[in-house]
């Protein structure tokens, strides 16, 4: 099966309007010695300044567009005698269109592969390169909590939903 995703998010801007407030600090300071509670503290109230209201602003936010595709190899007559449990690979790109201060610049790639061997246990693995760093390697784990149901004397969660139940607890695979 593949799975294809596009989206966009992040438009527009933030409009500060209420309770906009104005801080100005002027101070020349030397700090020879971090570790000294006196010099951090001057430090502190350097910075702390003097507060007045301020006026209205907009923040613009970092549009950006991603695309994505998945596929799962287990699902595949062909590999499927290869594959224990299920295994699925995935390519998505994340353009910036709309750069604000904070966000990540240019075009990113990713590729990455979710293996389950057993079906609450996916491990993952991953890389993503941005220009003109070649890429980050990235690997991890984790537990699907839909699989579990979790029961106590009053109620029952299955991942979805609360439900009156008994007093048991068991293993569900979902």
């Amino acid at each position: 099966m593949i799975r294809v995703g596009l989206s966009v998010t992040d438009i527009g801007s933030l409009t500060w309007t209420k309770n906009v407030r104005e801080v100005r600090a002027e101070s020349t300071l030397v700090v020879d010695n971090p570790l000294d509670q006196v010099q951090r503290d001057g430090v502190e109230r350097a910075l702390r300044g003097e507060a007045q209201p301020g006026e209205a602003f907009s923040t613009p936010l970092p549009t950006t567009i991603r695309a994505g595709v998945a596929f799962e190899l287990d699902r595949v007559k062909a590999i499927r005698p290869f594959i224990l449990g299920e295994m699925t690979v995935a390519c998505d790109i994340h353009q910036v269109l709309q750069e604000a201060p904070g966000s990540p610049a240019g075009t990113r790639l990713a590729f990455g592969m979710e293996w389950r061997p057993w079906g609450f246990l996916p491990l993952r693995q991953g890389i993503r390169g941005e220009a003109p760093t070649i890429g980050i390697l990235r690997w991890g784990s984790g537990s699907t909590l839909a699989s579990l149901k979790w029961i106590s004397p009053r109620r029952t969660w299955d991942g979805s939903s609360l439900r009156t139940h008994s007093r048991t607890a068991r293993y569900r695979r979902g």
